[in-house]
């Protein structure tokens, strides 16, 4: 293992384990831990039983050896071997560690993890072993009971309450950064505290319990007395390892509480702020003084403030004068003297000192997400939200390091978060030697000594104090640079080759980025800082701002070690190997690729978890922390609205919506459902405003905005022109730059230059619930002879069967590539090689379409927005579009009165999703199973595709490819020996002979054997002439109606069924009908 994780790589996981030089010896020991603790068992508790078959273990009795010396003989013995086995491991590892290429050797680690790890655990199971021995005395049953103990902690309980049960270290974050050390210490000392101290406390107890003449009664009471204080002191860390995590969640209620009692007041706008910071040690001396204004229409008689808690106000002065204040956790009340008019200014001064309690940050993330793994393969990593370390500083506007006007989270109202921009103006005094870093243009006054001067106001500013050096390009408008550790400079020689074409290729990457969103870069520079491997931010749903980013900067853990592209020299060996042929490419273009590939990360919205379990590869998608998109518009513009709050993330969300997601797409296929198919059958039941309002629906919160935006924007751009639009949004943006945005103001330009009066449309908007639902006729492509041109014709039609209006977005990808590499964004379908055209259809209304192009497009995407229809987008490719030389060319959008229709009038239909459908249920899952596997419960209505293991179950997926009205799903399963059927009851209303067809949904092959399936699915038809079975040869048959045969059937109901009887690897259910001869 350690050759393919240290030497090798280890793939993804790989430079996680290299990059942090701790890493080694802890995931060695880790390993090691839980093998050593189950052969502690059989060791442990075979002395006894082994010892009383030996003839001498009567004179053993008799000699003068007290039950203590046995006892601890027996221990220390048995702990002799495993140090031996520790040490030998970790020996093993330090050489692995040596010969590894670019990896530093953390020396101190080794022997800290054989302390904190290894030790404690080997004490504890050993005395367990011990105790359970002396009182069951069988040896059978101490073994299941142990085995038994070890595999529910390890498998079972894991994590949970607060790794209380880890005796193993398995899940208690104890990775050490080569910066902060351990950013946990005192949570991890208790616990491993709590396991030696039971450890010994047993052995001592089973010395006191050992039956055996005691030869010394001294050694008898001692025994208990030891066993009695070591127990008690684990006792005792325990209790306090448990109330640490239960006194910062109550103390989060609370703040959560007094925030939602004050959430309602007006708060004043922070206009300016001059911050003075001394770092001394871990803590902090800060003197803030704000220039306020009141920016409502009304007067103000109290003044409401936040600070993090763990700093302490010394003084508070207004226009120079101190100022009695209230202080209540986090918030700062005044309310002596105030009296602020509509339009007044004040200067508030405030002066503090202290330390950062991370328990104020994130209020809005629940125990249980904060308490999730943080790390790579069985690394455990802890979070940290801000540091004040005698060498290192890191502070956001999470920490709350500045006062900030009103409140922090809410529970009961998103109002508090309203963005402000401020003038900052920032001074440091550090250590000499240690460097500071902000926004603004940095002067050293000194060493040790800075100041940072913007020449814009800010939403926000962060603090980065450390032993930093720098790098950096100079761009065409903008400084690129790296701010990074002094000894972590392991990039550089990766670029040997191309190191001077990275600046173009930088540059060049960048403009593309911002091209793309076509929106502008207001900062002078970006740069890339280094921070611990603690650092960790989570998604919101009120922004899609995270921590790792701020104006101008990118927090990257230490190394990048989370990233597998900032392994550069074993993607450099990757690309090699991958990238193209044998001598086909040359270092510098290896290093080129390389680079780009992990600038690409800046620029790409989501992140997708690929997770194999049980055999299924599963997709998740999450918020890509170091997404830079907030730098073109969060830290720039802000559309306020006191009514709508969300109105402003809503902005965003379209803003970064310039793209074609193919990957929404993609995952859809995958999973059965994407977030964005989720968040649509969400709006089915709840409206927009329910959802924002559910925090069960937090996880699809920010696809629900996403898809809500979208259908916003659309309205507004079928409204006024896509492209008028698009100009005049782009101008009021410019012309409001680093400056809140009234959504009245906004409304009232809009109404100006379209006429078009967005509050009627918002409400609407914001709390409807009812959708459209559209049937979509087959697409058709062809060529035409338009002149002496050629021309390419796309046609189809879509009706809108429901009774509210809508709207279809049909985007065109044209021959161009999608996204280019480095900062342009990833996932296909940039702005330039795709054609979007809006169609709006009133209820009940059919249009048909045609569109001309010059060029062949290579697919259609058909978006219904948020509709009754799932999946909500379909996919239509075009390969080889043949002339037709009858087709008349044109371009249409026409009401038609002959709506789409999916069947016949003598056609008769039972889809998957109809009542008549059944299937047979075969869902056992064992003791044994449920114990070690440990599956959660599935809540989603629909399942992806598990190709590599298919479930013995029928399960419902989706796709674009399957026969259905509104929802395009069916049923699969495993092949098998046809104890699974899956039953289309169809109703007959006259006696005749009718046609059967079945619609086959075949999936694109994988793996090495891309070729077609081959086999049959085996039908029994219940015609009045008796059960007559039909086989469909899937090799020969196409995607859509399969003919299955005729047959007789009288009035009543055609029993059609299909087993899972096949040699094929799986069997789709989708829809049966009958056609009336």
């Amino acid at each position: 293992m350690n050759f393919g994780m240290v030497i090798e790589g280890g793939g993804s996981d790989g430079w996680a384990i290299r990059a942090i030089p701790s890493a080694i010896p802890y995931f060695n020991l880790l390993i090691l831990n839980v093998a050593q603790a189950i052969i502690a068992v059989f060791l442990a508790s075979d002395f006894l039983k082994r010892d009383k078959k030996l003839d001498t273990t009567e004179v053993i009795y008799m000699r003068s050896m007290t039950n203590g010396e046995y006892v601890i003989g027996k221990t220390l013995g048995n702990m002799q071997v495993f140090l031996t086995l520790n040490i030998a491991v970790v020996i093993m590892a330090l050489i692995f560690n040596l010969l590894s290429e670019g990896t530093v050797v953390n020396w101190a680690s080794y022997a800290i993890y054989l302390l904190l790890i290894s030790i404690p655990t080997l004490v504890f199971i050993m005395g367990l072993s011990f105790l359970l021995m002396s009182v069951i005395r069988n040896q059978a049953i101490t073994f299941v009971l142990v085995l038994g103990y070890i595999g529910i902690t390890l498998f079972l309980i894991q994590a949970k309450f607060y790794y209380i049960f880890d005796y193993m270290a398995f899940n208690i974050p104890m990775l050490s950064s080569d910066v902060v050390g351990f950013g946990n210490l005192p949570v991890i000392l208790a616990h491993r505290g709590i396991y030696f101290g039971l450890g010994a406390g047993f052995i001592f107890l089973t010395i006191f319990l050992l039956k055996r003449l005691p030869q010394s009664e001294g050694m008898t009471w001692f025994s208990i007395l030891f066993s009695i204080v070591f127990i008690g002191g684990a006792g005792y860390l325990a209790f306090n390892h448990i109330y640490y995590f239960k006194n910062a969640e109550k103390i989060r209620a609370e703040i959560v509480e007094l925030n939602d009692k004050y959430v309602s007041e007006p708060m004043v706008s922070i206009v300016g702020n001059t911050l003075n910071v001394t770092h001394q040690g871990k803590t902090i001396d800060v003197s803030s003084e704000l220039v306020v204004t009141n920016a409502t229409t009304k007067p103000m008689e109290k003044l409401i403030f936040s600070l993090n808690g763990g700093l302490k106000i010394t003084d508070l002065k207004i226009n120079g004068t101190s100022t009695a204040f209230l202080r209540d956790k986090q918030l700062v009340i005044v309310s002596d003297k105030v009296n602020m008019q509509a339009g007044d200014t004040v200067n508030i001064s405030f002066s503090y000192s202290g330390s950062i309690d991370e328990t104020y940050c994130y209020l809005d993330i629940d125990e249980e997400t904060r308490l999730e793994k943080h790390g790579k393969f069985v690394l455990n990593v802890d979070k940290r939200y801000a540091f004040i370390d005698p060498n290192f500083v890191l502070l956001t506007k999470e920490a709350n390091w500045y006062p900030k006007a009103g409140v922090t989270y809410s529970s009961k109202d998103v109002s508090w978060h309203q963005p402000q921009f401020t003038s900052f103006d920032l001074r440091v005094k550090t250590s000499p030697g240690l460097q500071a870093i902000s926004q603004g243009s940095i002067r050293e006054i000194s060493d040790g000594e800075f100041r940072f001067e913007n020449e814009n106001p800010l939403t926000q500013v962060s603090l980065t104090i450390g032993n930093y050096k720098q790098k950096k390009i100079e761009g065409k408008d903008v400084e690129f640079g790296v701010w990074y550790f002094e000894g972590h400079d392991y990039f550089s020689q990766a670029f040997s080759e191309s190191k001077d074409t990275i600046p173009a290729i930088i540059n060049e990457r960048f403009e593309d980025f911002i091209r793309t969103y076509n929106l502008e870069f207001g900062a002078k520079s970006l740069s890339i800082v280094e921070v611990p491997a603690q650092f960790k931010t989570y998604e919101r749903m009120w922004t899609s701002i995270q921590e790792a980013v701020q104006p101008g900067q990118i927090f990257l853990p230490e190394k990048g070690f989370m990233i597998r592209e900032a392994d550069f020299n074993k993607q450099k060996e990757y690309m090699g190997r991958w990238g193209g042929r044998e001598g086909e490419m040359t270092d510098q273009d290896k290093e080129i690729r390389v680079l780009e590939g992990f600038l690409r990360k800046f620029t790409t919205e989501t992140e997708e978890n690929r997770n194999f379990r049980r055999g299924q590869m599963t997709m998740n998608q999450f918020g890509n922390p170091y997404f830079i998109f907030p730098m073109l518009y969060n830290f720039q513009n802000n559309i306020q609205s006191d009514r709508w709050p969300i109105t402003n993330r809503v902005f965003e969300a379209y803003l970064k919506n310039q793209t074609l997601n193919m990957r929404s797409i993609f995952m859809s296929n995958m999973n059965g459902e994407s977030e964005d198919v989720l968040a649509n059958i969400a709006l089915q039941d709840e409206t927009f405003e329910q959802i924002l309002a559910n925090p069960d629906q937090k996880d699809i919160v920010d696809n629900v905005i996403k898809l809500k935006g979208d259908v916003l924007f659309s309205m507004i751009q079928w409204k006024a022109g896509q492209q008028e639009f698009e100009d005049f949004l782009r101008k009021i943006l410019a012309e409001n730059k680093f400056k809140n945005i009234s959504f009245e103001d906004f409304d009232r330009q809009i109404n100006e230059a379209f006429d078009i009066q967005l509050v009627p449309i918002m409400d609407d908007w914001f709390k409807a619930r009812a959708l459209p639902g559209y049937l979509i006729a087959p697409v058709k492509a062809v060529k035409v002879k338009s002149g002496d041109a050629m021309q390419t014709m796309i046609s189809t039609k879509i009706t809108n069967f429901s009774d509210v209006e809508g709207l279809v977005k049909l985007s065109f990808r044209m021959g161009g590539g999608g996204g280019r590499g480095g900062f342009g964004p990833r996932g296909g379908g940039g702005n330039d090689d795709v054609i979007n055209k809006l169609v709006f259809l009133e209820a009940h209304q059919t249009k048909e379409l045609s569109y001309l192009f010059d060029g062949e497009p290579r697919m259609l995407i058909l978006n219904t927005m948020t509709s009754k229809n799932v999946p909500q987008t379909m996919m239509e490719g075009f390969r080889e579009i043949e002339e037709d030389p009858k087709a008349k060319p044109e371009e249409k959008e026409i009401v038609t009165d002959v709506p789409v229709l999916l069947k016949q009038p003598n056609e008769t239909v039972v889809d998957n999703e109809d009542p008549q459908f059944k299937i047979t249920s075969n869902h056992h899952v064992s003791l044994l199973e449920k114990m070690i596997v440990r599956e959660k419960q599935q809540t989603r209505r629909y399942q992806g595709i598990n190709w590599w293991r298919p479930p013995t179950s029928w399960t419902a997926t989706t796709n674009d490819e399957f026969y259905g009205e509104y929802v395009r799903s069916g049923y699969y399963i495993k092949g098998g020996e046809g104890d699974q059927v899956a039953t289309w009851n169809v109703p007959v209303q006259k006696a005749g002979y009718y046609d059967v067809y079945f619609h086959l949904y075949k999936m694109r092959q994988r793996g090495r054997d891309r070729g077609e399936d081959k086999g049959n699915y085996n039908f029994i038809i219940h015609a009045d002439d008796g059960p007559e079975e039909a086989a469909l040869d899937i090799q020969n048959a196409e995607t859509g109606w399969n003919h299955l045969g005729s047959f007789y059937f009288s009035p009543d109901t055609a029993k059609i069924e299909l087993s899972n009887k096949t040699q094929l690897r799986m069997v789709f259910a989708d829809a049966v009908k009958i056609v009336e001869l």
